[in-house]
């Protein structure tokens, strides 16, 4: 029986996908796929641990602005 993906599975699938095909590549910054996995665990903390922090929300937005222009610039291309 196949097994079907989580929305864990799917999260390391993406982060893995990207590194692959796009920071093996030279196409975008490992920086930013780092920030994700970031992202994630920050997440993780302040749903079951209750903790968090604007200055790390700052910083991942920050970040996240910048994966979207680099985005944009990949589809442009």
């Amino acid at each position: 029986m196949a097994k079907s993906l989580n929305d864990k599975d799917f999260k390391d699938c993406l982060i893995v996908a990207l590194k692959t095909l796009f920071v093996a590549e030279k196409l975008l910054d490992g920086r930013l796929v780092e920030a994700m996995q970031m992202a994630k665990t920050l997440r993780e903390n302040a749903d079951y641990e209750n903790e968090f922090s604007k200055s790390s929300a700052e910083t991942l937005v920050a970040k996240a602005q910048t994966f979207l222009e680099k985005t944009e610039e990949l589809l442009q291309s």
